[in-house]
């Protein structure tokens, strides 16, 4: 059950005051450890990635009790088109689900902000209710995806906004791959030593960043990686190519690494910088 989003009751990302203790005991009857359901049942799972070893740690002792101040989840995103914010799902990986298992399940990885379609199938996200607007589990209300809606009954459902966007679809397919995969690459050290090797093969950090820059305005079309953010509806920090760039983790997000590592590895057919 690693690739799914809790299990047939569904588990909150937010595990502040619940605890992953509480939750491997209550929902998984001590099938699964706490690690285990903070690294394949959360969003923590993803976001650690990007952490040195020692703030992992001390973040994962804080969510297995329910005393961190820090929620293993992003802000979502809210789109308009959509309607109110939800927890998202595939249908394709619902009816699948539904014939193997007997119900479907939420998948962890669908419920980043900024992915609105599935990896796997390509079919855009679910998100609500298409008569009502309102979302079919917010996290909290124990729903499984594909259920009629508890507010009106209706079993149809909004999709969020899909893209062709080539950029786009390569990241929420190496973030599915880092979430399962458990990639080193992206801890503080492993980093700087990729950013360094890349950076050596330029004449200047300069010419790096200026490479990396059009390297990832080609793959994305748009005019600088500023643009990103509009494509993903999601807000990066202005300066985050130089900060991955820098090797400095703390000051770039692991979607800001995933973004620069895919320029980095463009044109490169052996897959290596």
């Amino acid at each position: 059950m690693e690739r799914v989003y809790g299990h047939r009751k569904g588990i909150a990302s937010n595990l502040f005051g619940v605890g992953a203790n509480n939750i491997a005991r209550s929902y998984f009857a001590d099938s699964l450890t706490p690690d285990q359901v903070l690294r394949q049942n959360t969003l923590f799972g993803f976001y650690a990635l990007g952490l040195s070893k020692s703030v992992e740690s001390k973040w994962a002792a804080q969510l297995k009790v329910g005393t961190s101040v820090r929620p293993a989840q992003y802000k979502r995103i809210y789109v308009p088109e959509a309607g109110a914010l939800g927890l998202r799902w595939c249908s394709i990986c619902a009816c699948s689900d539904q014939l193997k298992l007997g119900f479907a399940a939420w998948r962890v990885i669908h419920q980043l902000p900024f992915i609105r379609s599935c990896s796997v199938h390509g079919v855009p996200l679910s998100v609500c209710c298409e008569d009502c607007k309102r979302p079919l589990d917010t996290g909290n209300q124990f729903r499984l995806p594909g259920e009629s809606c508890t507010a009106c009954g209706s079993a149809r459902f909004t999709d969020l906004p899909a893209t062709a966007n080539k950029g786009y679809l390569s990241l929420i397919s190496q973030c599915e791959d880092a979430f399962y995969t458990r990639s080193e690459k992206f801890r503080p050290n492993a980093w700087a030593e990729l950013v360094k090797k890349f950076r050596a093969s330029f004449d200047s950090p300069r010419t790096a960043l200026e490479v990396l820059s059009d390297r990832i305005g080609t793959k994305w079309g748009v005019q600088s990686p500023d643009g990103v953010s509009e494509i993903l509806l999601f807000p990066l920090d202005k300066y985050y190519v130089q900060s991955s760039l820098s090797g400095h983790t703390s000051s770039s997000s692991l979607v800001a690494q995933l973004i620069v590592l895919d320029a980095m590895y463009m044109g490169m057919p052996d897959g290596s910088t």
